[in-house]
């Protein structure tokens, strides 16, 4: 056992590159003050059982692991001001505890700036990782991440790294990418820095296997405004919960096993959409994912027994919030509650500005479920809503004592106030058969006009109830009039409502009657698994559920308040469909060639 250092650069196996002419092995510890290359695989160290003592000590050098070897460190490695690591296609930094006697959880450890380039190729990618049973991590004297001015990441395999608690990557300066890596068996993955001109993107990564702590598969926390440089967070597939405490970041085409952005509005991002969010009911103590401004054109899917899904008590940005294009659907097994899709819990939107809900379209849960209740005021917020243009299924719960509920709810837990729904047009409310639920209730309380009467109009209904106070209109608490003028025709609320069957192209389509017609199984876990093999099919099942729900009687298609379709979806000319068309086609040809 001894102690080697570096005398040139050169190869680790050559004894030129060496003090004393002999390369550093198992047993051995190295001190490299020069750019070294491990080019046959190789074991060093000494297996301390602490997570301190370094058995390789990198000075402000590069230390490049070439293209298919692998460098096994039994102990810890102190990396100076400067260092670089190099990681070759194929290549592979193992840490290895299991002769230390203990369970030690061996680390890079650096409290200065570093760089990183970890390039494999998709058949042959590079990694680091400890041994089965163990983890490893970086540490920078405090915390369980360094702080990188030089990050390249691409097809590169971290393995049980920095278990039960946030750890990763400082971006401190210039741009660091991630692309096609996997995050295996591993804690909470840190993205975290305070510059205003860094770049970080991470894309078409996949966290799997882990052993996470509240902060999820994710923690992305760049809480600074960008001045330049890009932020992108793009189809990348998490098992567990991501949370965002983030300014400007894309984020798009991602599956994510829940979603947790912390409650402040200073925290938002610069787009939000075609993402398939697949929570349990429980995040946010089961008050609904928390969004901090516009989401729009989302899968938006609950399994769990409480099928709360948005929660809108952070949007208090400085300009409206959008809403707008997504779906909602449960696959829950809900025995206690109905599902409220957006939730507008305690707190406000900043000043005049208004959370926008349109053209969102909720699925047919379940039997004996419901997730069509859109919107449900709670507590005591005070934001003001419109409500344009959604496609809304009502079917009837058989929760004990709920019945028939409401695509738009207020006064839930407390007695609400006037004008909070400023505006409730063309939306589709229907059920799937007769004397299904209505389009809006309070539910206690005898606050008036809590919907702007003049705003409420150019509404559709289909198979659902009149309500104690007509026109789909109800009081929960029991036979009271809604408005201060008196009830539905009294207070001239949906004078222009329509009414009939919208002959939907196939509104009961759900995202797995999608996996069937596309081949990719018949359940949800089905389902699952292609979006996370393929993110972007997030896009085709979007599609799918608006063309289904595509009316196609003619009396809906200039029904709303704009003078388009009611609903979320535009209005469907069955006379152009396929099969008509190719029949026109082929008369039109055949009288050509006559």
């Amino acid at each position: 056992m001894a102690t080697i250092t570096s005398t040139t650069n050169g190869n680790w196996s050559s004894g030129s590159t060496w003090v004393g002419g002999v390369a550093p092995g198992n047993g051995d510890t190295a001190v490299i003050s020069h750019n070294v290359t491990v080019d046959v695989n190789t074991t060093i160290g000494t297996s301390p059982n602490d997570s301190t003592t370094a058995v390789i000590s990198l000075g402000a050098r590069i230390l490049t692991i070439a293209a298919g070897v692998t460098l096994t460190c039994r102990g810890n490695q102190s990396w100076t001001n400067g260092a670089s690591l190099v990681l070759g296609a194929g290549s592979q930094l193992v840490f290895d505890n299991s002769s230390s006697g203990g369970s030690p959880v061996y680390r890079i450890i650096g409290s200065g700036i570093y760089a990183l380039s970890a390039v494999g190729t998709s058949g042959s990618p590079c990694g680091i990782s400890a041994i089965s049973g163990q983890s490893w991590e970086f540490f920078n004297g405090s915390a369980r991440y360094i702080a990188w001015s030089s990050l390249t990441a691409t097809y590169c395999t971290f393995t049980r790294n920095a278990v039960g608690s946030a750890g990763g990557f400082q971006v401190f300066s210039g741009t660091s990418a991630f692309s096609n890596c996997t995050f295996d068996g591993g804690g909470t993955t840190l993205f975290f820095s305070t510059g205003a001109s860094v770049s970080l993107t991470v894309d078409n990564c996949l966290w799997q296997n882990g052993n996470y702590s509240v902060n999820g598969a994710v923690r992305l926390e760049l809480a600074t405004a960008a001045t330049s440089g890009t932020r992108r967070f793009n189809g990348n597939v998490l098992d567990n919960v991501f949370t965002y405490i983030s300014k400007g970041f894309t984020i798009q085409g991602n599956y994510f096993r829940g979603l947790t952005p912390v409650a402040n509005s200073a925290y938002t991002w610069a787009s939000f959409r075609l993402n398939f969010v697949h929570g349990t009911g429980n995040e946010n103590g089961g008050n609904g994912q928390i969004v901090l401004n516009n989401v729009i054109r989302n899968y938006w899917v609950i399994d769990g027994a409480n099928p709360h899904f948005i929660s809108a008590t952070a949007l208090q940005t400085s300009t409206n919030t959008l809403i707008a294009q997504n779906v909602f659907e449960s696959q829950g097994t809900d025995t206690v509650d109905t599902g409220d899709c957006v939730i507008l819990n305690s707190g406000a939107t900043a000043g005049t500005n208004r959370i926008l809900v349109r053209n969102n379209i909720t699925v047919p849960a379940p039997a004996g479920q419901q997730t069509g209740q859109l919107l449900t005021i709670y507590n005591n917020n005070t934001s003001v809503s419109e409500h344009e243009r959604n496609t809304v299924n009502v079917n009837d719960t058989s929760i004990v004592g709920v019945g028939k509920r409401a695509a738009f709810a207020f006064a839930e837990a407390s007695n609400g106030a006037a004008g909070q729904i400023a505006v409730l047009k063309g939306n589709l409310v229907h059920g799937t058969s007769a004397s299904q639920g209505f389009i809006a209730e309070r539910i206690q309380g005898t606050v008036n006009d809590i919907i702007t009467a003049s705003g409420a109009n150019y509404n559709w209904r289909f198979n659902t109830s009149d309500g104690d106070n007509g026109r789909g209109y109800t009081d929960r608490g029991g036979n009271n009039n809604l408005w201060a003028a008196g009830n539905a025709t009294a207070a001239g609320v949906d004078n222009n409502q329509g009414s009939g069957d919208p002959a939907f192209v196939a509104v009961t389509r759900t995202s797995v009657s999608w996996a069937v017609a596309r081949g990719y199984g018949s359940t949800f876990a089905d389902v699952v698994t292609a979006i996370k093999a393929v993110p972007s099919r997030t896009v085709d099942l979007i599609n799918y559920i608006f063309e289904g729900n595509k009316p196609t009687s003619a009396a809906c298609r200039n029904a709303a308040h704009d003078g388009a379709c009611v609903g979320a979806a535009n209005w469907h000319d069955s006379s152009r469909d396929l099969t008509t068309v190719t029949t026109v086609v082929s008369e039109l040809s055949a009288s050509w060639l006559a």
